[in-house]
């Protein structure tokens, strides 16, 4: 069994929720999967109950998370930041008893490997042994994107004169406003499509903005989200799960940095010139501006050259594969 423990909600958004989902999906066909879902708000809608073995839900961390884990459990992944310090102590207190991998998905993403091995494992040796596969997850190769993204059928959906807006569940900052400003004024008949749900708590009054607007169309939870991001022509969005997707789609895309591990995705997307900053206001402008424009050009072409779909079925394939050698 490969459990995971992930955190979602209000502030933190669905992103983690819904890579792991992905992932999961890989590997429910072979070993049987566990999940552990703390979260602010109610997030049943958007568990897929088939792919999971057990399902177990909190409101917050339980100070004994540990004995919530199924003893079958041969490797345990962790998508979340809040969980650290809880993951050290608990490490601490099972000591010698805990004999499996714990990963910290962020931090793969961002550098980092590995939480906590028991005392035993993390030893020098051990530690040498079992890192070279750990560290092959560093970069954009092991990004989790849903095979939807790859599909033949969103690439050919015939492209609209729409920018696709979305900045995670929550959008507690106020992004979606600020960014439909931003690209009225500088074209105002273009048309909007935002992407939102009822976790955004300006919901309400997103609604009642929009319905005064021309060319403006907001969803909340659609469930034709993907169809809705491959029609349009550019993106602007946080630099997180639906970046990635983006970029699976070719289009370009201009992203800000929401929280702290997103912003190696940008960095690296931003050198391989895949994006651009949405706060840079000469290349917001040059995107908005210019429909035909070589930046649009450039951005395709790199994102081109990108596999970011076949990401999910690699880190799975590796994962699978430490699973047998724990």
């Amino acid at each position: 069994m490969i459990s995971f423990i992930i955190s979602a909600g209000t502030q933190i958004g669905l992103g983690h929720l819904k890579r792991c989902q992905v992932l999961a999906e890989y590997l429910s066909a072979q070993v049987k999967c566990q999940l552990l879902l703390v979260s602010d708000a109610d997030c049943s809608e958007h568990i897929k109950p088939a792919i999971w073995h057990s399902i177990n839900l909190f409101s917050a961390w339980p100070s004994d998370w540990v004995k919530h884990i199924a003893a079958s459990s041969r490797v345990v992944l962790v998508d979340s930041y809040i969980a650290d310090e809880l993951i050290n102590d608990s490490m601490a207190a099972y000591g010698g008893e805990w004999g499996r991998f714990v990963f910290n998905v962020p931090r793969v993403f961002s550098g980092g490997f590995l939480i906590s091995y028991n005392q035993t494992l993390a030893s020098a040796t051990a530690l040498r042994h079992f890192s070279q596969p750990i560290k092959q997850f560093f970069g954009l190769e092991y990004f989790i994107v849903a095979p939807l993204f790859n599909r033949q059928s969103l690439h050919q959906v015939e492209k609209a004169q729409t920018v696709f807006l979305s900045f995670g569940a929550g959008d507690d900052r106020g992004w979606i406003m600020h960014f439909i400003e931003k690209i009225r004024s500088v074209s105002p008949d273009k048309a909007i499509t935002i992407a939102t749900t009822k976790l955004n708590p300006a919901l309400m009054a997103l609604q009642q903005h929009c319905k005064t607007l021309h060319n403006v169309s907001l969803y909340c939870s659609p469930s034709h989200y993907a169809e809705l991001l491959a029609a349009a022509d550019l993106a602007i969005v946080a630099s997180g799960t639906t970046l990635m997707e983006a970029v699976a789609l070719q289009i370009p895309a201009a992203s800000i940095v929401l929280v702290d591990n997103q912003q190696h995705i940008q960095a690296q997307l931003l050198a391989l010139g895949c994006v651009v900053d949405a706060e840079d206001d000469a290349q917001l402008q040059a995107l908005l501006s210019q429909p035909t424009s070589g930046i649009r050009a450039k951005l395709t072409r790199c994102c081109a050259k990108l596999d970011v779909a076949s990401g999910a079925q690699r880190l799975a394939n590796k994962l699978l594969e430490l699973s047998y050698v724990v």
